[in-house]
């Protein structure tokens, strides 16, 4: 069964080393094909204690229900199967089904921008021996525009980010998450909003996404 929301992810497929030979894996409107095994076959023999052959042992990853489970889908399918995991929990959270999906949300968006956040401050240049403190925190949904601030507190440059659980696949799985001089708040198809940092100051811009 393949969900509704999960035929808008995007195409995606690999190639995989299985049995001497290079099969192909896709993803298509939401489910993983196997181009060269039978899976019903294939269901039996594991079900029977046989090992799965790489190709199998990548779908039974693709159809895990954990964040683990993304882990070895390699570098072609591991942000799509990341990008459902979190469009469902995202889902999830906004139906207010428990603390599992929003804890998942939070703390892997969080993780990633603050990823970037430090990426973004070591290029900027600024301050270069000022001590950096960074809070980093996710906006729960239907909350707030993202946004981001700045402000000297002991000494310290202290950064304070806000982002909204929909960063990761609106900006993170774009690409378009940082320049040199700007860390990117949000974006969508025809636009993308940017902050800078400056003297310790920050300036928040909408710019064209084809500048991206």
């Amino acid at each position: 069964m393949t969900l509704r929301w999960a035929r808008s992810l995007p195409e995606a497929s690999a190639t995989i080393a299985c049995q001497g030979e290079w099969h192909r894996v896709r993803l298509h409107r939401g489910k993983l094909r196997l181009d060269h095994h039978d899976l019903a076959g294939e269901a039996a023999l594991a079900a029977l204690g046989g090992s799965p052959t790489p190709c199998f042992a990548v779908l039974l990853a693709w159809r895990g229900a954990t964040p683990s489970s993304v882990a070895g889908l390699g570098p072609d399918l591991e942000p799509v199967r990341a990008l459902g995991l979190i469009a469902a929990a995202e889902r999830a959270w906004a139906r207010d089904s428990g603390p599992g999906p929003a804890h998942y949300v939070t703390s892997t968006t969080q993780n990633r921008a603050e990823v970037e956040l430090q990426r973004w401050l070591g290029s900027t240049g600024e301050p270069s021996r000022t001590p950096v403190v960074l809070r980093c925190r996710v906006l729960p949904p239907g909350a707030g525009p993202p946004m981001l601030e700045a402000g000297y507190e002991s000494g310290s440059l202290v950064v304070e980010c806000w982002v909204r659980t929909d960063w990761l696949r609106r900006v993170w799985l774009r690409g378009a998450r940082r320049s040199d001089d700007a860390f990117v708040l949000d974006a969508d198809a025809t636009s993308v909003l940017v902050a800078r940092l400056h003297d310790g100051r920050v300036q928040v811009d909408e710019e064209p996404m084809a500048a991206w």
